[in-house]
């Protein structure tokens, strides 16, 4: 794990004057904000799953992360397909599909961040539900993963000057050098994005640019 702190040495210095907590806030700020579009910060979750259960609450094991979607999930090793509830009761083969059980092969997101596994196991699963979830760091979170602080450095550190330099009356305010941050941020962003997909669609991960 790595604290926000470890950004400073490569962001303190373009912003003179700064304090640390104030660095440490938007230097977080940018990493939720760089996550949170690129879907690059993905973790496993895997939860048992017993007859009759319809619903299961992927949460990481990390108190610091939040999820962002549900990428991916299985049931006992077979991929559960997303199908949506418009098109369930567009169905006039199905009386009462929320009432059917069998082996499931689709989940629904009734709500956020909930499952809904469909048809409703008959039996108790052997290997459970897995989800891939993408995450970014909560208000709370002191740090991040190694990983993701060697893999985006630079990415973060772009976007966390490009916000600091907008400070309203601050001394080392530079709207010039923000707006040049901020291209590279979003930049970087649509990068990783597309690299990201292409990483989970071929099984191959793409290098990471340097960006600043």
């Amino acid at each position: 794990m790595q604290p926000w702190s470890a950004w400073s040495p490569d962001v303190l210095p373009h912003v003179i004057g700064c304090p640390n907590i104030v660095a440490e806030s938007e230097i977080r700020r940018a990493a939720q904000d760089f996550f949170q579009r690129t879907r690059a910060y993905q973790v496993y979750v895997t939860m048992p799953v017993v007859a009759g259960q319809a619903f299961v609450e992927p949460i990481p094991t990390e108190t610091d992360l939040n999820m962002i979607r549900v990428e991916n999930a299985s049931y006992d090793g077979e991929r559960l397909a997303p199908i949506n509830k418009a098109s369930l009761d567009a169905d006039q083969n199905l009386k009462d599909w929320s009432t059917r059980t069998g082996t499931p092969r689709n989940r629904l997101q009734l709500t956020p961040g909930v499952i809904r596994l469909y048809p409703i196991p008959e039996v108790d699963a052997v290997t459970g539900v897995i989800v891939r979830l993408s995450v970014a760091p909560t208000n709370t979170s002191s740090g991040i993963s190694d990983e993701m602080y060697y893999q985006y450095l630079d990415e973060i550190k772009c976007g966390a000057l490009s916000r600091l330099m907008m400070y309203p009356e601050a001394r080392w305010r530079n709207p010039e050098l923000a707006v040049f941050y901020e291209t590279k941020f979003n930049t970087a962003i649509d990068t990783v994005h597309h690299q990201v997909a292409r990483a989970f669609s071929n099984g191959r991960i793409a290098a990471r640019p340097k960006w600043c």
